[in-house]
């Protein structure tokens, strides 16, 4: 088996906030998104710049299981 990449290709999705789509050696797809988390903080000054980063398998060959574990 050849190692992992470093680096994978992705692509930018500008909807209401950006979404990164990228597929992995496995072929799964991923969607990585930045997206507004003002509730996880109290103080509102520092609502506008805060972000939740969210990790979603959007398409696994492999369903009903999950990719191999160095999939990612």
């Amino acid at each position: 088996m050849e190692p992992a990449s470093s680096s994978y290709n992705f692509s930018l999705v500008n909807r209401p906030h950006p979404v990164y789509i990228f597929e992995n050696q496995f072929e799964a797809s991923y969607e990585v998104k930045f997206k507004p988390g003002p509730e996880l903080v109290d103080n509102p000054v520092f609502e506008e710049y805060i972000f939740e980063m969210v990790i979603v398998l959007v398409d696994n060959p492999y369903a009903p299981r999950l990719p191999p574990a160095n999939a990612v």
